[in-house]
């Protein structure tokens, strides 16, 4: 608080003039040389600057702040983005707008999310997946002769229903050889199991565990190259080859090789626990299984693993076979099975169980039988 009197004196010692002055204000005229005083804000300025800056009463403000837990299990957008920039991911950032004609093509059982009023006629709709963008990027490079690429977004789509609900995911593609041009490499061109291997990676981020089902209800990816990402009975996204009808249409060489997640599915981790090294040694097993042709490998492991029980430490596929000595509707299926217990040493009786127990198993649910 200045006393009025105080104010006053320190205006008119500058040359103002006081015009009018009121119980709520005062009026002051302001010399021909003061053009930097317009408002009232600048007479402000003047009284703090005589009486003192150094004068004036200060406090901290003080606000009311949310603070936001945030977990310790939670993968950040940018640990995943950094995580494919890594593995030679390039980042790519499209439009929202897609041109009608390319998600025809792409899911020509899906309607697409129509303008009203477009900017152009390439650009029409709104995206209902990340894979247009993408594959119209894979094109874009081709025709410059960039014959590989491993690129990925993410971004909102837009779902095709009332109110047209978003939804953040993230896609990649890889396409042409497996490395770059170099004397000691081979030209070898990318397949369904480099993706697979850029998937499992993406998520032990988190440490997420997962389980791929065999996709053949998409029509515009490929049936026999193509699964579903699922953890907990949930879908969390696809991955493989697009289908050999949906290339040509494309006017491409050869398949790209795309998946698409919900992003949260990846940021949705768990807490690594640390565990003793085992001291007990470890015993192996190996067991060959003819399953029919159709049976996922995957699924005839995962099962093992569940049926094993807690002393089963690691169950790994070595060989894969079919033809001569078979069936030729069945294949054989050889897993490495190694035991080892934390705490003791695993007798031969308890592991002769598990690996009965795995047996019975594997023939109630994929009419499986030992080789």
């Amino acid at each position: 608080e200045i006393p009025s009197q105080e104010v006053v004196r320190m205006l008119t010692a500058l040359g103002l003039g006081l015009e009018e002055e009121t119980a709520e204000h005062w009026l002051f005229s302001v010399p021909s040389f003061r053009f930097d005083i317009a408002i009232e804000a600048d007479l402000h300025e003047e009284v703090a600057r005589i009486y003192g800056y150094a004068c004036l009463p200060t406090r901290i403000s003080a606000f009311a702040v949310d603070v936001v837990n945030i977990s310790d299990s939670l993968v950040e957008k940018a640990t995943v983005k950094r995580h494919l920039v890594s593995r030679n991911f390039q980042e790519i950032i499209t439009y929202s707008f897609i041109d009608p004609k390319l998600h025809q093509i792409i899911f020509p059982a899906q309607p697409a999310v129509q303008l009203q009023n477009p900017i152009s006629a390439d650009m029409a709709s709104m995206r209902t997946s990340l894979l247009p963008g993408l594959i119209a990027t894979l094109k874009t490079n081709l025709n410059r002769q960039h014959t590989r690429a491993k690129l990925f977004e993410t971004g909102l789509v837009f779902a095709p229903e009332a109110g047209y609900p978003q939804q953040e995911k993230l896609a990649g593609l890889i396409y042409g050889p497996r490395q770059g041009l170099h004397w000691a490499h081979d030209k070898t061109d990318v397949d369904f199991y480099d993706l697979k291997a850029e998937i499992e990676l993406l998520f032990a981020l988190g440490g997420t565990t997962i389980e791929l089902r065999v996709a053949t209800d998409l029509p515009y990816m490929h049936p026999g190259q193509s699964a579903y990402i699922v953890a907990k009975g949930k879908t969390l996204g696809l991955f493989g080859a697009l289908h050999p009808v949906t290339v040509k249409a494309l006017d491409l060489n050869k398949a790209p090789l795309v998946f698409e997640i919900d992003i949260a599915a990846l940021q949705s981790g768990c807490l690594p626990k640390a565990s003793g090294i085992s001291r007990f040694p470890e015993v192996t097993r190996d067991i060959a299984l003819l399953v029919d042709k159709q049976v996922p490998a995957l699924s005839v492991q995962n099962c093992i693993a569940h049926a094993a029980g807690d002393g089963l430490k690691q169950v790994t596929l070595f060989d894969v076979y079919a033809g001569q000595g078979i069936d030729l509707a069945r294949k054989s299926l050889a897993f490495s099975l190694l035991f080892q217990h934390s705490s003791r040493t695993l007798t031969d009786e308890e592991i002769q169980a598990s690996v009965d127990r795995v047996i019975q198993q594997v023939a109630e649910e994929f009419n499986a039988t030992l080789r």
